[in-house]
């Protein structure tokens, strides 16, 4: 402290700002025809979901149909491909295959090496987007010294999607074609094929010559142009399951969808478990999660366990198909035969009602699909134009175009769908107006706020930003200061949701009250935020009152 007459300048830190998350993001758990399995990949564009996803699995397209109407309105999906990839029947997910046996050993010859040599090609990722795949081989000579130089390309639907320049068929040299073809990605090699060799009578050298210098061998699928045998390697020894070796054999990558729901739903539960990949919070941030490939109570059970474990996302599980009005009351209390023997209870949890159609342009069909598919893109829709605190419903957020519905509930039926403590958002057709959502309970069970949509989705989105926030704030100082700054940060944070609407009022208090010189002493600080929301109006009276002609209307 100064002792004599002086000026002195106290700088104190009051720019703290709100740090904001990303747009609203999508997660969807479901089969795909081409991809990993191992573990979930942000997607940011319906091209760039093709590209990693292929096209929808002929019997399970809803997944993929739930992107595509995303990406109308948002880049950032988080997207798990599931599969059977071990149970060693014909649901197992394959890679498409290509045994070429038109080799010769060492050079010597050509022709047809029968068993002795044998190339394999395959598609990097299982799935039956990869069976119009093609490795084309093709040489030209070098004008000055004679000498052949080869190339590989890998083409898509006849389309050349990749080039290895001056490959050599020499298992020696370094840039022998199949060291070219299997280096990581990263490092040049491909994205879409893995080359294998196999020469069982011990030569450590081959060739590809004669014919097979200048072809093209299809990958997954026929040309017609030879005899084509399913073959499979056993052991040592080249098996097909009829006929002999031959120029071309083949294997049709499948998607890996079983036949049984049973065993599908399995393995949904296994990914969304909460030990699982997305359970870290770290690694994915999402606020959004939907099956609809699968509407198994054991899948949507474990997402929401998974749901409330995480506590910042909302689950839309699906009814089954052709389910009637009394049976989806029934299903979603989990009563009756219906599908489930356990309630939806969570604020966490949202569920509509009926199944939808769409146009699915892969196959040019209509296709039935649960209505995730389309309330999905809803709620990324509201958080775009209005905010997640805004209800998804009604004529100015919950129109949805779609090409058919199932039924459409009268009013003595929504009241049974939504009345009391049901919780099933009905989809309605006014013919006037279309198809709207008509409905926005969250499936908790209790008088409370957060049975409503709007609000649990505006307190995940405020979560978010909070825990976002005071990441700053950890290692800091405990003292005053950081118990200020905390609070001025939060209130950045809460203040635009109030203008915005999604508020009447809030507190925040972080102060000497809430953190005692124990809490101190142990490295915690805690504050209590009191939140206010604005509630919906979802039931409108009007009397309307007559007078008679001649009298005045006060």
């Amino acid at each position: 402290m100064a002792n004599s007459p002086s000026i002195s300048l106290i700088e104190r830190d009051s720019s703290s700002y709100t740090v904001t998350t990303s747009e609203t993001v999508l997660a969807i758990v479901g089969y795909a025809s081409n991809g990993r399995f191992d573990k979930p990949q942000l997607v940011t564009s319906r091209n760039d979901f093709i590209k990693k996803y292929g096209n929808p699995p002929e019997s399970a397209p809803w997944s993929h149909l739930a992107a595509y109407r995303a990406f109308n309105q948002s880049n950032q999906i988080i997207f798990w491909r599931v599969g059977d990839t071990e149970s060693g029947d014909s649901d197992e997910a394959f890679q498409a295959e290509r045994v070429i046996t038109h080799l010769s050993r060492n050079g010597r010859g050509g022709g047809d090496s029968g068993d002795s040599v044998k190339v394999i090609v395959r598609s990097k990722y299982t799935g039956s987007y990869n069976n119009d795949l093609s490795f084309k081989t093709s040489f030209e000579l070098d004008p000055i010294t004679g000498d052949s130089i080869h190339k590989v390309e890998i083409l898509k639907n006849a389309i050349v999607q990749e080039i290895f320049e001056d490959v050599t068929w020499s298992s020696g040299d370094s840039n022998f074609f199949e060291t070219l073809i299997n280096r990581s990605e990263d490092n040049g090699g491909s994205k879409l094929v893995v080359v294998d060799k196999y020469h069982g009578s011990g030569d450590s050298i081959f060739d590809i010559s004669g014919d097979s210098a200048g072809e093209t061998y299809l990958i997954g699928d026929s040309d017609g142009a030879d005899s084509l045998v399913f073959a499979t390697l056993e052991g040592d020894t080249w098996t097909s399951t009829s006929g002999d070796s031959a120029d071309y054999h083949f294997r049709q990558g499948t998607d890996g969808v079983p036949t049984g729901d049973t065993i599908g739903a399995s393995l949904f539960a296994v990914v969304l478990g909460t030990g699982e990949e997305l359970a870290n919070t770290e690694l994915y941030d999402f606020h959004i999660l939907i099956t609809p490939d699968s509407s198994n109570q054991v899948t949507q059970n474990a997402a929401v366990t998974l749901a409330a474990d995480r506590g910042d996302f909302i689950y839309i599980a699906d009814p089954p198909q052709s389910t009637s009005q009394a049976n989806v009351v029934s299903w979603h209390n989990g009563t009756g035969d219906v599908g489930r023997d356990t309630a939806l209870n969570s604020s966490y949890v949202a569920t509509y009602w009926p199944w939808l159609k769409d146009w699915n342009t892969n196959t040019g069909q209509y296709a039935w699909c649960p209505p995730s598919v389309f309330i999905a893109e809803k709620y990324l829709e509201t958080d775009r134009l209005y905010g997640p605190w805004f209800a998804c419903a009604g004529d100015i957020r919950g129109r949805i175009v779609a090409s058919d519905y199932e039924t459409s509930p009268s009013k003595s039926q929504r009241d049974s769908l939504y009345g009391g403590l049901n919780a099933v958002n009905p989809i309605v057709f006014f013919n006037q107006k279309g198809l709207e959502i008509y409905g926005q309970k969250t499936t908790l069970r209790n008088l409370s706020a957060l049975n409503r949509v709007n609000i649990r989705r505006m307190i995940i989105f405020v979560k978010k930003l909070i825990k976002r926030a005071m990441d700053g704030i950890v290692f800091e100082p405990h003292t005053a200061d950081s118990w200020t700054r905390a609070t001025n940060i939060i209130n950045s944070i809460l203040e635009p949701v109030r203008q915005g609407g999604g508020l009447d009022d809030y507190r925040v208090i972080i102060d000497a009250n809430t953190n005692t010189p124990s809490l101190i002493a142990q490295g915690t600080m805690k504050g209590i935020v009191k939140l206010l929301p604005v509630g919906t109006i979802e039931i409108i009276e009007l009397s309307i009152q007559l007078f008679s002609p001649g009298s005045s209307i006060e």
